[in-house]
């Protein structure tokens, strides 16, 4: 591999950078372009909250999953007030999947990069690499971007996380509205011209996915109605309730998006395998049980694999009939591929609406 020529670039990087604040996609465009990185997050530390958290891919980190004894490499570098590199995420010690990789990328090697101002941590940058190692010396370059760095995490410091949320696409929204509309036309056109039925379904199992990133471009996560849907679960009579559990939080409102519509149902929310169990022993101890619950694996304080056996094991030793209907949506199926039996149902992601109400509906006829 060739030697990347970093520092004939460092000082166009400072001044486009600084052209670029206040536009974080444009941000993340320079410094991957410069790095040679597959993806770069920004991530901002909110002190009220005690969390980090990336305005554009809509996901948070507690500091309380970083702080000393962390297994995690942005744990490393935010406790270490240093740059962290890992060359081969896969055996490194540090590497926290649920921390390090929330959406579980097939990531080789990342950059943690803290941003200091008075020596604390107000921000980290995240370099991804996915088939390559990133060269030693690129930390030190970037090292002379620090200045820069800081200058885009305090510019862009709020206390309002939903304030400044970028579309999921870095291309305005009505040029993505229009691809997926054309799309749409042209697999429509393609089931005239087969008569094969293999073919016909993959045509319309095309369709399907058209049709679910609508669905994600649909959620406005700084709507206030959905906003305040997540705040306070709708209450139904007799509804069945559901518990949906991801420490991606865009994952949580997507889910909740697809399935909010489904008559009867009382919908409550977790984000990590700790919350997820204190929630559902109050709502027993309620005598409101959880009916379903969707359960994503790699957490973090515990696994979803971990609140399935606690959930299962409880059951067996109070003798309860009427059992949780456990949905899994991770999409590492080889997680929990030894404990299969103890889930009911297996969605993987990303969500497909169909396939979310075709399990809704097969639960509420089976209770």
């Amino acid at each position: 591999m060739n030697t990347i020529n970093y520092m004939g670039e460092i000082h166009d990087a400072k001044k486009n950078l600084a052209h670029a604040i206040g536009n974080l996609s444009e941000i993340i465009k320079i410094l991957e372009n410069l790095t040679e990185s597959e993806s770069v997050d920004l991530l901002f530390y909110d002190k009220n909250k005690s969390h980090f958290y990336d305005k554009i891919n809509h996901n948070t980190i507690s500091v309380s999953y970083l702080e000393e004894g962390t297994t995690s490499i942005i744990g490393k570098a935010y406790v270490e007030k240093v740059p962290y590199r890992s060359s081969h995420l896969r055996f490194d010690s540090n590497y926290n999947i649920s921390l390090d990789n929330p959406y579980k990328l097939n990531i080789s090697s990342q950059i943690i990069f803290p941003i200091l101002r008075e020596n604390i941590v107000i921000g980290m940058i995240r370099f991804c690499k996915f088939k390559y190692t990133y060269e030693k010396a690129l930390i030190k370059l970037l090292a002379q971007l620090e200045g820069a760095f800081l200058d885009i995490f305090f510019a862009e410091a709020d206390d309002e996380t939903e304030k400044n949320y970028e579309s999921i696409f870095s291309a305005k929204e009505y040029e993505v509205q229009a691809s997926l509309r054309t799309l749409h036309t042209e697999l429509k056109k393609l089931t005239t011209y087969t008569h094969n039925p293999e073919i016909k379904k993959l045509i319309e199992f095309a369709e399907g996915n058209v049709n679910a990133i609508h669905e994600y471009m649909a959620f406005k996560p700084n709507s206030i109605e959905q906003k305040n849907a997540l705040e306070e679960c709708r209450i139904s009579k007799n509804g069945l309730r559901v518990l949906i559990v991801d420490d991606v939080h865009m994952n949580v409102k997507i889910l909740y998006a697809m399935i909010k519509k489904e008559k009867n149902l009382d919908i409550y929310f977790a984000y990590d395998g700790i919350e997820a169990m204190q929630k559902i022993e109050k709502a027993h101890k309620d005598k409101k049980p959880i009916d379903v619950l969707f359960l994503d694996h790699y957490m973090p304080g515990m696994l979803g694999l971990e609140v399935t056996k606690n959930i299962r094991k409880i059951e067996e030793e109070n003798n309860i009939n009427h059992k949780m209907k456990i949905v899994s949506i991770t999409n590492d199926p080889s997680a929990i591929e030894r404990e299969k039996k103890l889930y009911d149902y297996n969605i993987p992601k990303p969500f497909v609406k169909s396939d979310l109400i075709e399990v809704m509906h097969h639960i509420k006829e089976t209770r």
